[in-house]
């Protein structure tokens, strides 16, 4: 004797209620429906097909109500009786179910698609069975996503938030490490020579992996699942924290596991590559709209393109192929997005010259972080500025001053000087940019890293050339033997 399940079935009860074809009523254990009918239901047969007039659905944002007329020689149900209750993981971050409802009676489908109320909406299937559960007719329905709405729950957004502030705490000691070494910043306890025992030093090193690490749990949950919408804002992350971590150290362990302690260096240039690949297999899928301030954590979840063309500007730059770097930092300027402002530095955190800065849910004043900067390095400030117009534009004059072009990147080298009142006495395009950095860079970082790619650390911070890496920390080097130091340490 076959089954087959009401319409009405609910799926929040854990009794179920069995009728009997004599009126007699039992109780039974369940967890998926309200009532089952045992009768004479006959089992489809795919030798006389169902046939339906509605292949598939696409409702657009607003929704919409949709008819299917079904024909099949046997009775059919839109449910089994069962219901998957695995776990999925990704309801850890996600809400982008459908809001849909829909019946079947006599021959006779109704669907109704609600205005969809998140920005991505996952696809959904209705399907139609026979009364011993096997599928007969599938109609696939999809839906516009709301470009206002959410993507992240409650548990995904604090998780994107707990990511965001480690990124944002690294690349505060990266700037403020930066800005020391290269003396754009008084201090006695980090600069040329450096110890490998220096706490900085020991930080500066371990703070990348404590977001790697995070990364990569979501980029093996990726992989398993094939649901690949946090990928850019993973590989992204990943990418900074490297970029980072090589203008300082040079290779570095790259992990392809969490599990992986005792790994050696990855060569830089494997390193960068690497990364390259990485940004330039999701760029073409991100949103090509204005960046700046990262105000919540839907706009590090789908991140803009312009974050993957900084972070890939620098990498290729620092490779030495400004002609890659050049079409990346074009594509911003002639977006129009952002615009310069006066400010030299303690710029605000989301002013229009912005094109990337976090805040790390510190409360400290900004009094405090500009006394945090002047004495130590500031572990935990209330925000961060990662990118800027002002380092686009220069960016962009250091590629055409290194293809050949000194008269358009003067242009736009005099667009930073006119904007922000600076006067510069040296000659050449190159040591140009090297005054005008000097004088702005103290906000975001990556002095020392121009430096190093246009030959000018030398020279003008007065080091050896062994000194153009910092040394491995030697607390690494105790807690894994197979990492190597940098020469001259």
């Amino acid at each position: 004797m076959a089954i087959g399940l009401t319409a009405s079935a609910q799926q929040t009860v854990y009794k179920m209620n069995v009728k009997m074809t004599n009126g007699s009523i039992y109780t039974v254990d369940a967890d998926d429906v309200e009532e089952v009918y045992f009768t004479s239901f006959e089992a489809y047969d795919p030798s006389q097909p169902a046939t339906v007039d509605v292949a598939s659905i696409h409702a657009p944002q607003e929704g919409g109500h949709y008819v299917v007329n079904v024909s099949c020689n046997v009775q059919l149900f839109t449910t089994t009786g069962y219901v998957d209750q695995s776990y999925n993981p990704w309801y850890d971050y996600f809400q982008t179910s459908m809001d849909m409802t829909y019946t079947y009676n006599n021959g006779v489908l109704i669907i109704d698609v609600n205005p969809a109320r998140y920005r991505i909406i996952s696809d959904r299937t209705v399907n139609l069975y026979d009364g011993l559960g096997n599928t007969v007719i599938s109609i696939p329905v999809t839906q516009d996503g709301n470009p206002n709405g959410t993507i992240l729950n409650e548990r995904g957004a604090a998780n994107v938030n707990y990511f965001c502030s480690i990124l944002s705490s690294f690349h505060s000691m990266y700037r403020i490490a930066d800005a020391k070494y290269t003396g754009l910043i008084d201090n006695e306890e980090f600069k040329a020579p450096i110890d490998p025992d220096n706490d900085n030093l020991r930080e500066l090193f371990s703070k990348p992996y404590d977001l790697i690490n995070q990364d990569f749990y979501l980029l093996q949950l990726i992989e398993q699942t094939g649901v690949t919408v946090l990928l850019p804002m993973c590989q992204l992350m990943n990418a900074l924290a490297y970029y980072e971590m090589v203008t300082m150290f040079g290779g570095v362990p790259y992990i392809t596991n969490p599990s992986m302690y005792n790994i050696g260096r990855t060569p830089q240039d494997e390193l960068l590559q690497q990364l390259i690949d990485n940004l330039t297999s999701i760029i073409n899928n991100l949103q090509d709209e204005k960046a700046g301030y990262i105000s919540n954590p839907e706009s590090i979840a789908l991140p803009s393109k312009d974050l993957v063309r900084v972070v890939l500007a620098d990498i290729y730059m620092y490779q030495g192929n400004y002609a890659l770097a050049k079409p990346l930092l074009e594509e911003i300027v002639e977006s129009n997005r952002y615009s310069l402002i006066s400010d030299l530095n303690n710029m605000s955190v989301d002013n229009p010259e912005i094109i990337w800065s976090m805040d790390t849910g510190n409360p400290n004043t900004r009094a405090s972080r500009r006394n945090a900067v002047t004495f130590v390095i500031d572990y935990d400030p209330p925000y961060t500025i990662i990118k800027t117009y002002a380092d686009v534009l220069l960016s962009l004059a250091e590629c055409e001053s290194i293809l050949g072009n000194d008269s358009k990147a003067m242009q736009y080298l005099n667009q930073v000087k006119a904007a922000k009142a600076i006067t510069t006495s040296s000659s050449g395009v190159l040591p140009i940019i090297s005054e005008i950095r000097s004088k702005i860079q103290v906000d975001f970082g990556g002095y020392f890293a121009f430096l190093k790619r246009t030959g000018l650390a030398l020279s003008t911070l007065g080091i050896e050339e062994y000194q153009l890496l910092f040394p491995i920390p030697l607390r690494e080097m105790m807690m894994n033997p197979s990492l190597t130091q940098n020469p001259g340490y």
